[in-house]
């Protein structure tokens, strides 16, 4: 690589110097930049001139506010950088766009690549917003490319600003050269040199680098009381000196005013934001005297062969001295550069500097013995600057202010001491170094700690750690706030005395203004011993209540089990009249304190947190329509006009808790019916307020023509055992628990619970609802046909039944006895539970949860160790869902909560009892029959019906097949996906055998016990070579 620098005057002179320095036309790889500080037209013939002279080189350039060359500096020449490449290619372009960060943008993707080692750059310096153009290359500069250059000047006159490409001019836009080449070596370097002055200022209105306000008062009124009125008389030049200095990313920099408006805005070479502080600042030697080289960035074994200097206007008076003393080794060799409005420099961002000097340094390797032209010595301009009249009056300015402040912080200090010294007797405060050892600690701190501020400062704060307090707690606190973040929370400390006490706590992390870095924490606490003390003792006291009511619960419910049992088996006997009167009364009082027990303990749960929904799927209209159909009897009697109202945008399947909705709907409706008069009006309505795409929002509204509620007793009527009037209980019943609980469990369900009432006109209470859709909807269990009479038993069946309570089993006796194929033994605590299950052969088992010796879980953990497959079913009087978790964790297949219904311990034998299968061989499908009931049931001919049913079967065999290999693989959720699929199609098409043992196969894969699927398999394979002989004859 060689290097020239040159001073262009004459067409003449240059050629001749091209001649002498064996600069041949026919070079290739030759950059030129060009700096000129002359007019535009003086400047466009030398340009052309150049590049007649030298056909292939490439040339870049921009107007300036004077010229470098061999480390001095020149007013209104042109000054030439001729760099002669060996093994470097030059990439170049030129661009203009309104968009100055899109601009940055095109010109990254343009000119980067992998082996790209910088980009030289030139941008118009008054149009567009240089710092954005730059942040657009900077964010496109993937490879790490070293970035530089600057912003095009016009000599202080700030009015058109040039750049150059080849042998043309542009008042807009830029221009840029890539240098690659593996042999290539960058450096690159940025010195400030500038002192802050004054005090600090805050930006108050900009809008990017147009600046309207300063500390709120316009800017060009802000600079005259600052600066005074010279200043501002010859502004912008004038205002040089006094860039506005701020910080970013650890990077200080300035920015200088470019041009002032009437409305006493301006604009300056970089943008601002609201908020932003800045100072004055001006150049300073001493500054520097201080640079120091980039770390690991400065060469050390090679001379650089090329060195371009990229300085503000403001360094010209300090160019010698910052060569000599900031960048000492450019003064050893050729140099060339120019003073612009702002500087390109690239350290992990590109970003405009401004206000400084910023160095690029080139290397070319194994060209070494190239020598290009020797250093001039040249004289530098010199202009002396009238400066002093401006820093006299900000001198002036801070005094003066300084005075005032003093007067305000001391009366400030006044009234702060006053306020301090009332916080001191009620506020704990303390400050520690980064370290956590104690600095300071306030009178309120000795108070509750017992130690003295002798024995606190100094110490670890750990003095009055309580140990009891987990690690990760103290942990969390110092991850916190040696982020800088505020830490907040209650903390229990040990006094001097070993007493413990609690503090509610803020740490707050105090930084350095200068660097930003932690320097102490202060602590700010308030003891709250007492309410901490208060809040144990009710949390103590509602566990308590809870756990009484959870045992004072179990033991009711199980005598009310044997009470309810028997009453149901004496409903089903030979019962006179009267007999069954009384009867009926029994069961009815029954159900009615089991209602009671339910809902204390739903109030105890909710009160203490420990109510949890679930989320399954659910057919909603199927469950709406169940709990109307089943307060039906009761609106009946009172000749009530009874009607459901459901939205048809209402999704059929969601997931939700079914148990807990049906609980609120009922208890509503059930209210409704209690308090609307003989022939009045209930209604059940839905409707859907937000239908997305995964979510629906539903309303449930339940409105009645009743009584009405009084609007100064509506909002205490959600009170636990409150109702609307004092007589209410006696006239109506209840135990005033329904509403509060309904109110609560909206709650859970993310809602509120609301009414509108008028006295003696009706009530609504409305709710809304947000459901998550679900793809499939889960069928229900059905309920064995409906009647005990269609229940049975197909083979012969042998029950274990463990139950310590002898009521519980005389009642199962007195079930089981209506069925001969049923028989069972009983197992009166855990561990005979377990001996008879491993030596006994049991269909299914049946294990109460709470018995001495081994409970229920443990029994079946055990009995699970030997006995793999047989159903157990649990029987427990509190199936809530940790219990639920519990069970089925431990190896259950299924639960029947007590008190046990005759119906529920049905649908249990039902599902787990072993099935009759069918014979594989025999005649299963009658066609010509079935084709008579489709076309009865669809309305369709035999000709439409054919195709349909032939693609039908080919489906079903598809579909047997993946059944069969879920079912070896025990896939549970596929198995049910294809069942109930296949189930509706089959029943459709009036194949009631196919839907019957698809049906049997998704119920025990449901529960989790699914036997004998091959006799099943094997059945509907007969059926479906029956369909496939009997259409091959049809078709």
């Amino acid at each position: 690589m060689k290097q020239f620098n040159y001073i262009y005057k004459l067409k003449e002179s240059f050629l001749s110097y091209l001649y002498d320095n064996n600069i041949s036309e026919s070079e290739d790889k030759i950059l030129i930049q060009l700096f000129s500080s002359k007019g535009r037209e003086t400047t466009q013939r030398a340009v052309e001139d150049i590049c007649i002279a030298l056909p292939n080189a490439t040339l870049i350039g921009c107007s300036s506010a004077g010229e470098i060359i061999d480390s001095h500096s020149v007013e209104e020449e042109i000054v030439l950088s001729i760099s002669i490449f060996e093994k470097t290619t030059i990439k170049s372009l030129y661009r203009d766009m309104q968009d100055s960060y899109l601009l940055g943008v095109e010109i990254a993707k343009e000119l980067i690549e992998d082996k790209t080692k910088c980009i030289i750059s030139f941008v118009d310096g008054l149009q567009h917003i240089s710092e954005k153009y730059i942040k657009g290359v900077g964010d496109n500069n993937l490879n790490g490319t070293i970035i530089s250059g600057g912003l095009a000047a016009d000599l202080l006159q700030f009015q058109e600003s040039f750049i150059i490409y080849n042998n043309k001019i542009y008042s807009n836009g830029a221009v840029a050269i890539a240098l690659s080449g593996e042999e290539l070596e960058v450096y690159n370097d940025y010195n400030l040199g500038r002192k802050a002055v004054g005090p600090t200022f805050t930006i108050t209105k900009v809008k990017e680098n147009r600046v309207y306000e300063i500390n709120n008062k316009p800017t060009i009124e802000f600079y005259t009381e600052m600066l005074g009125e010279d200043i501002v008389r010859n502004m912008p030049a004038s205002a040089i000196e006094f860039a506005l200095l701020k910080e970013e990313n650890g990077i200080h920099f300035a920015r200088m005013l470019l041009k002032r408006f009437d409305d006493g805005s301006a604009t300056y070479t970089g943008t601002f934001h609201e908020g932003d502080s800045v100072r004055f600042s001006f150049g300073d030697l001493a500054c520097v005297a201080k640079h120091n080289s980039i770390k690991g960035k400065e060469p050390k074994e090679w001379n650089f062969q090329a060195a371009f200097l990229y300085a503000c206007v403001s360094k010209k008076e300090f160019l010698s001295f910052e060569l000599e003393k900031a960048f000492p080794a450019v003064t050893k060799g050729p140099s060339v550069g120019f003073f612009s409005y702002g500087e390109f420099y690239s350290a992990k961002d590109a970003m405009l500097l401004n206000m400084a000097s910023s160095l690029l340094l080139l290397h070319e390797k194994g060209t070494e013995n190239r020598v290009g032209a020797e250093k001039k010595e040249i004289s530098s301009v010199k202009k002396t600057k009238s400066t002093g009249s401006a820093i006299l009056h900000l001198i002036d300015y801070v005094s003066a202010n300084f005075q005032s402040q003093q007067k305000e912080f001391e009366d400030t200090k006044f009234k702060l001491d006053s306020i301090l010294a009332a916080i001191n007797s009620v506020i704990v405060i303390s400050r520690t170094n980064p370290d956590g050892i104690i600095t300071y600690a306030n009178e309120g701190f000795e108070k509750i700690s017992g130690y003295s501020k002798e024995e606190l400062i100094g110490r670890s704060h750990n003095i009055v750690r309580d140990p009891k307090v987990k690690r990760k707690v103290f942990k969390k606190m110092w991850e916190t706030i040696k982020q800088g973040k505020v830490w907040y929370g209650i903390l229990s400390n040990r006094a001097k005395d070993g007493s413990i006490y609690y503090v509610k706590t803020h740490i707050f992390p105090i930084f350095d203004r200068d660097n930003g870095r932690i320097v102490e924490y202060l602590a700010v606490r308030e003891d709250v011993t007492k309410l901490e003390h208060t809040m144990k003792k009710i949390k103590e006291e509602k566990v308590a209540q809870a756990m009484f009511l959870a045992n004072m619960a179990h033991e009711i419910r199980t005598p009310m089990n044997g009470i309810f049992g028997f009453t149901q088996l004496l409903e089903k006997s030979d019962l006179s009249k009267e007999q069954k009167k009384y009867v009926h009364i029994i069961s009815n009082s029954t159900k009615t304190l089991l209602g009671l027990i339910n809902d204390i303990l739903d109030s105890s749960k909710i009160a203490n947190n420990k109510l949890e929904l679930e989320k399954i799927t659910i057919d909603l209209h199927e469950e709406l329509l169940m709990v109307h159909e089943l307060l039906q009897s009761l609106a009946q009697e009172k000749q009530l006009k009874y009607k459901i109202k459901l939205d048809a945008k209402m999704s059929h399947s969601v997931k939700s808790d079914p148990t807990r909705l049906k609980q609120i709907i009922t208890n509503l409706l059930s209210n409704a019916i209690k308090f609307t008069p003989k022939g009045g009006k209930v209604t059940l309505k839905t409707k859907v307020l937000f239908d997305g795409e995964d979510f629906q929002t539903i309303r449930f509204q339940v409105k009645d023509s009743g009584i009405g509620i009084a609007k100064e007793k509506q909002k205490s009527i959600f009170k636990p055992f409150t109702q609307a009037e004092s007589g209410t209980t006696r006239k109506f019943g209840g135990t005033g628990l329904g509403l509060t609980i309904s109110a609560n469990l909206v709650k859970a369900f993310g809602g509120n619970l609301r009414v509108k009432s008028t006295l003696h006109k009706g009530t609504t209470f409305f709710f809304d609802v947000k459901f998550k859709k679900s793809d499939v909807s889960e069928e229900r269990r059905d309920s064995l046909n409906d009647a005990e009479n269609n229940f049975a038993i197909d083979n012969s069946l042998n029950v274990l039944i463990a139950e310590d309570y002898d009521i519980n089993r005389m009642l199962i006796e007195a079930i089981f006895k209506n069925y001969p194929n049923i028989s069972y033994e009983f197992a009166t605590d855990g561990e005979e539970a377990i001996e008879k299950a491993n030596n006994g052969s049991f269909d299914i088992i049946f294990m109460d949860i709470n018995m001495p010796k081994c409970n229920g879980i443990e029994a079946t953990k055990e009995i699970r160790k030997t006995v793999k497959n047989t159903p157990i079913i649990a029987l427990t009087a509190n199936a809530e869902e940790m219990e639920k978790k519990e069970i089925f964790e431990a190896g259950m297949n299924d639960y029947i909560a007590k008190p046990i219904e005759i119906e529920e311990l049905q649908r249990v034998l039902e599902i787990y009892a072993p099935k009759k299968e069918p014979v594989a061989s025999e005649e299963i499908v009658d066609f010509e029959t079935l084709l008579k009931t489709i076309e009865a049931n669809l309305g369709v001919d035999k000709e439409t019906i054919l195709p349909l049913f032939n693609a039908f079967v080919l489906n079903l065999e598809d579909s047997i097949k993946k059944l069969e290999d879920a079912l070896k693989r025990e896939e549970r959720e596929e198995i049910i996906n294809i069942t109930h699929r296949l189930r509706g199609t089959a029943a459709s098409f009036a194949l009631e055998k196919v839907a019957s043992i698809l049906k049997e196969i998704e119920q025990e894969a449901k529960s989790g016990a699914i036997r004998a699927y091959a006799e099943r398999i094997e059945a509907l394979n007969t059926i479906l070579h029956q369909l496939q002989k009997a259409l091959a004859n049809e078709l």
